[in-house]
């Protein structure tokens, strides 16, 4: 806990920078960056953009795995998890729009040490992706 002030700079900082430099993207209509409701505030242990859809998402992954960079997607929505399917008896297309989200999810690296010269890696190689898209 005596580190937590120091750690979350470091997030918010990578957080705010990943903001600036795919703003671009958001204006070609390529991504769309995350939002923090005013009334709220994060403490920027995630960072992720929405892709068009989820082939555009699941190509991301492979073109950043290619290049050593780990990216993923997010959870499963809880009505399509084994337990909500028996449990709550979920299936898909109850909930549309989580679905879409959870589809075009994609979490870029963000940790406290990520250095500035692999942070610009990841910045490079998210707009490699998309140049020819």
């Amino acid at each position: 806990l005596n580190k937590m002030e120091k750690i979350q700079a470091a997030r918010k900082r990578i957080y705010e920078r990943y903001m600036a430099e795919f703003k671009p993207l958001e204006i070609k209509e390529k991504l769309v960056l995350p939002t923090i409701p005013d009334h709220t505030s994060s403490n920027y242990h995630i960072y992720h953009v929405l892709m068009k859809d989820e082939g555009t998402r699941n190509s991301a992954i492979a073109f950043f795995k290619g290049r050593n960079i780990g990216t993923t997607f997010h959870y499963l929505p809880l009505h399509l998890a084994p337990v909500g399917r028996r449990l709550l008896g979920g299936k898909q297309g109850d909930f549309p729009i989580t679905e879409s989200v959870s589809g075009r999810l994609l979490r870029l690296p963000i940790y406290p040490g990520l250095t500035e010269e692999e942070q610009t890696y990841v910045i490079e190689v998210m707009n490699e992706f998309f140049r020819n898209r």
